[in-house]
């Protein structure tokens, strides 16, 4: 991110966070609280999104046991993805 925003080709610099595959709802608090934390500390400007929880269990049902960057990592880049390109 301060990476980004010290090039002069990029305007305008954003943090979505969009995370329904963190688990549990204790953990994606905590890191949503982190990410907001840090775009405050940079003075830049934090989206945040639903949980969306339920969508996430509704597209993944039938890998929960597919290996890490599987499928289901499929999935989950699909669906935040999607979710940022409606933003």
């Amino acid at each position: 991110i301060e990476e980004m925003r010290a090039n002069d080709s990029i305007d305008e610099v954003s943090v979505f966070f969009y995370n329904p595959n963190i688990h549990p709802r204790r953990e994606y608090e905590i890191r949503k609280e982190e990410n907001k934390r840090y775009c405050e500390k940079l003075g830049i400007q934090f989206i945040d999104c639903d949980y969306d929880v339920e969508n996430w269990y509704a597209r993944t049902k039938g890998m929960e046991f597919d290996p890490e960057r599987g499928a289901r990592c499929t999935a989950c880049f699909d669906m935040r993805m999607e979710r940022a390109a409606l933003y």
